[in-house]
């Protein structure tokens, strides 16, 4: 939960602050670019580290990077101490990609996991909601304290920072997986499992790339909203999104976890598209919305289903090649996107 608000908060602010200490778009790309191409290059040693010497432990370095990264972001305005700031983050990012889910699914067995997922995926969502309403903090600093733009950035982003311990501690009490001590071979007894879902993580990925990573940009042009309208129907999907992940488990009984998946991917294609052809915003909010907690439901039901397939032992090892091939199908998919928009 701490590490959502905060990334929930940081995730966008960070942007506003680099803008506000005078950065431009290109910078900013090539900072983003950074984070990005370092979390896909570490995913598959992170997923091998994770199964040879535990996956808490090899999280436990992701989040040092983090606080590391965040460290250097607020003591210095060069910029290559924030590409170093970048690149540290995407260390951070990659390890809680492609560890988290295995690490949490050592704990659970079998018809439980699609509970334990739907639960993870509500917590998630709550808190970068909230971390999302947070952004209100620096025009109250403004306001009350006479701070600058940056500086009320600066300092939010400094105070949120501190929900860093909490998450450490919080990873610091989770009980250790058992590494494996194996050596980094090849041989997996999961190929079947990794090819199968890294074939449906890239239609997916592709999917998703050409239109929602572009979606801001893409109601902003057709139906003339800014900031304020963009950001309430962010934090209404979150919010609809999370109480949607409370019903992975109904769903899960009365469909089973394969059905479930099925009539999801069924059922967004027709919301994906109304989004598209969307009179007003609001009609195209309301699809947005219902696509997003549809996608929601049948995301965690795939990953359940993924890890309840998997050996343990090579589930970090599984979940880091899946990841990789669907953060590069998503960054083709919005290429693409860009291009026929």
């Amino acid at each position: 939960t701490a590490g959502g608000i905060f990334g929930g908060l940081y995730g966008y602010l960070v942007q506003l602050y680099l803008k506000a200490i005078g950065f431009d778009s290109r910078a900013i790309g090539l900072l983003a670019m950074a984070n990005i191409l370092c979390c896909m290059i570490l995913s598959i040693p992170f997923g091998l580290l994770g199964d040879r010497f535990g996956r808490r432990n090899s999280m436990l370095l992701g989040c040092v990077s983090i606080f590391a990264s965040v460290m250097l972001l607020l003591a210095f305005r060069e910029f290559p101490f924030l590409l170093v700031s970048f690149i540290l983050l995407g260390v951070g990012n990659s390890s809680f990609n492609v560890l988290l889910q295995p690490l949490y699914a050592s704990h659970f067995e079998g018809e439980e996991m699609d509970k334990a997922f739907g639960v993870m995926g509500f917590v998630s969502l709550a808190s970068n909601a909230l971390g999302s309403l947070l952004g209100y903090i620096p025009p109250a600093l403004m306001s009350f304290q006479g701070l600058s733009l940056a500086e009320a950035y600066w300092a939010t982003i400094a105070w949120s920072s501190l929900s860093l311990y909490i998450a450490l501690a919080a990873l610091l009490m989770v009980r250790p997986d058992k590494p494996t001590g194996r050596s980094f071979n090849r041989g997996l007894e999961s190929k079947g499992i990794l090819y199968r879902f890294s074939l449906l993580n890239i239609l997916i990925g592709l999917a998703a790339g050409m239109f929602i990573e572009l979606a801001t940009y893409f109601l902003s042009v057709k139906f003339k909203v800014e900031s304020p309208s963009i950001g309430m129907l962010y934090f209404s999907t979150s919010i609809s999104g999370a109480l949607a992940n409370m019903a992975v488990p109904q769903v899960s009984r009365r469909l089973g976890t394969s059905g479930g998946i099925t009539a999801g991917l069924i059922l967004v294609l027709p919301l994906h598209l109304s989004v598209a052809v969307a009179p007003t915003f609001p009609i195209a909010a309301a699809s947005y919305i219902a696509r997003t907690s549809v996608m929601n439901i049948t995301m965690t039901l795939l990953s359940s289903l993924m890890m309840r397939m998997t050996v343990d032992r090579e589930r970090a090892k599984v979940n880091s090649f899946i990841s990789l091939v669907s953060m590069a199908s998503r960054g083709l998919g919005t290429a693409f996107g860009g291009t026929l928009m």
